[in-house]
């Protein structure tokens, strides 16, 4: 009795158990089934919905292209690429027809373990592959470049010698082998112009108050190349404020170390023409040129000389062979746009005296070099009528100088037609004029740049600014002796509204300099930005509250602009709002 009692317990137990291990297999399953079920279903879901952000995408380039079609001309690749894109849309309906049939289908457990059914299967590998090839088919159309063009203009003349056509390159080879009649180099564009196409590609932000300044800064980091301003642009056409302005002329300023959207397009042009050179002769005479300063205007004779010197031309034994082939890689440098060839300039370098081959090369010249000269002590030595038709001159590392032009009282005017005129390290360079200024004198003077002469003390002599009605820039660097921009004994009555065009200046590394000008008398009425740099000394600004009314940017250093000295704090609380902090 007691053994069949426990028995029957014992087979009760067991049933139980069978039960309850029953019930997890069950509910364990059921959950592994709609698990997979799941799994598989995103699988296909993901991809139809990829199809579908492709499909869509294609279509928009596609109607994007027409759009422009419609005032350019699409060529024999674009037809063709359209043309598959209207073939996707067919198979666009017959994979959606495919997706919910196969989406409205009961699977078994057995289908799901198995990895779906197989036509499940199928369409998942096809409707990825389609995503994959789709998008490849997008990226062909998103580059306009042999799909949508400029159309001809339509002949206004049946006589075919009415007609010009027109192409652009930037290997002269091209002009040759397509037997051009004429071929005009383009320049750079004019301040004005590259300003001009700056604000249209940006838009109303260039208009917001206290950009304008900033802006002209901005264009001449841009020197003037159409493509690079367009890149620019594109930039700030997204900057709304003041604040961002700032931030973006200074990333642009060390552009070379941060990444800016679109340089990296000009840099790779530029790696495409240096790789597409024939010969690595061609390619280190290239690198050469970047010992030299940005746009420095480097003399050919000396280039050639270096070139030869550190051993590039290493397979021409004689010196007429070795230049000959200089010219030749010179010419090929050019050619393919990695150099520049500049305007007609003459080059003296470390020559002696007052030659007259130089004065006689000076009345047909527009630019002049005078560099490490020795036995002259001013320019006007060479002649006035000589000097008085060029329209820059460079005076480098002349150790004799002492002034650039002395006149005498029934002198005539001097410098007429200068426009730029740039003096470097001249040691003892005391003025830039001695003796009565005549009429005429410096008219035209656009940009004046001082640097390193030791020994200057007057910038301005006395009638010398009311010649400089034209002067823009003045840049003075590290002339260590100058107390005084503009000379107080020198320019007693000096009117208010001298220097009525400047608007850019500089001044940079003057350690005794304390004043601008003496009072704040002057209107300044074109003066944009001014950017001083270790002038302890200066302590005082020569502006008020009416005077300087364009003046956007004053860019300084912090330590600098907490030393200054205000009048008023209204005159303080003004520059502030104009103040951009630099690093030096």
């Amino acid at each position: 009795m007691l053994g069949a009692a426990a028995s029957g317990i014992g087979s009760a137990a067991a049933s139980a158990v069978g039960t309850s291990v029953g019930d997890e297999v069950y509910k364990y399953g059921k959950e592994l089934f709609h698990d997979v079920s799941r799994r598989v279903d995103n699988d296909l879901e993901n991809n139809y919905e990829r199809l579908i952000e492709h499909a869509e995408k294609l279509c928009a380039r596609r109607d994007d292209i027409l759009a422009q079609a419609k005032t350019k001309q699409v060529t024999q690749v674009c037809v063709a690429w359209i043309s598959r894109v209207m073939k996707i849309e067919q198979e666009v309906q017959e994979l959606e027809t495919k997706y919910m049939k196969e989406k409205s289908k009961k699977r078994t457990f057995n289908q799901l373990w198995n990895g779906s059914s197989e036509s499940r299967a199928e369409l998942n590998k096809s409707m990825a592959e389609k995503c994959e090839k789709w998008h490849n088919l997008w990226l062909e159309g998103k580059f306009e470049i042999g799909m949508v063009v400029k159309k001809l203009p339509e002949r206004m003349y049946d006589n075919e010698k009415d007609s010009k056509v027109v192409l652009a390159t930037r290997h002269r080879h091209v002009c040759y082998d397509m037997e051009t009649d004429e071929e005009i180099n383009v320049q750079r564009l004019s301040e004005a112009s590259a300003l001009q196409m700056f604000k249209v590609k940006v838009g109303r932000n260039a208009n917001l108050p206290g950009i304008e300044p900033i802006a002209k800064l901005v264009v001449n980091e841009c020197a003037g190349l159409p493509l690079l301003i367009d890149k620019v642009a594109s930039i700030f056409r997204r900057k709304d404020n003041f604040h961002l302005w700032n931030d973006g002329l200074r990333s642009l300023r060390r552009w070379p170390s941060i990444k800016i959207q679109g340089i990296n397009e000009l840099i790779d042009y530029l790696k495409f023409c240096y790789e597409d050179l024939d010969d690595e002769v061609k390619k280190v005479c290239f690198l050469y040129g970047a010992i030299y300063p940005e746009d420095y205007e480097i003399y050919i004779d000396y280039l050639l000389e270096c070139w030869r010197a550190e051993g590039f031309i290493h397979d021409a034994n004689e010196f007429r062979d070795a230049r000959g082939k200089g010219h030749s890689i010179l010419d090929e440098l050019i050619n393919v746009s990695l150099l520049e060839k500049s305007e007609k300039i003459n080059h003296f370098a470390n020559g002696e005296g007052v030659d007259p081959i130089i004065s006689d090369v000076l009345l047909e010249t527009d630019a002049f070099e005078l560099i490490g000269h020795k036995g002259a002590s001013r320019l006007s030595d060479f002649g006035i009528k000589s000097i008085n038709k060029m329209r820059g001159c460079l005076i480098e590392g002349c150790d004799e100088i002492e002034t650039i032009v002395h006149c005498n009282s029934e002198g005539r005017s001097a410098l007429e037609c200068l426009e730029k005129m740039y003096i470097n390290n001249v040691p003892k360079l005391e003025s830039i004029w001695e003796g009565p200024i005549h009429a005429g004198s410096l008219a035209r003077l656009t940009t004046l740049t001082l640097r390193r002469c030791l020994k200057l003390k007057k910038i301005f002599s006395n009638g010398m600014i009311e010649q400089l009605f034209k002067l823009e820039h003045l840049s003075i660097e590290e002339c260590p002796e100058i107390e005084e921009i503009i000379t107080e004994s020198e320019n007693n009555g000096l009117k208010t509204d001298a220097f009525p065009r400047l608007n850019m200046v500089v001044l940079s590394n003057l350690p005794k300099v304390k004043s601008i000008w003496t009072d704040d008398s002057l209107k300044w009425p074109s003066l944009e930005s001014i950017k001083i740099s270790m002038c302890q000394m200066l302590t005082r600004l020569p502006f008020n509250n009416d005077n300087a009314i364009s003046l956007r940017c004053i860019e300084a250093n912090q330590s600098w602009w907490s030393a200054l000295v205000w009048q008023d704090d209204a005159i303080e609380k003004r520059l502030r709002s104009i103040w951009l902090k630099s690093s030096s």
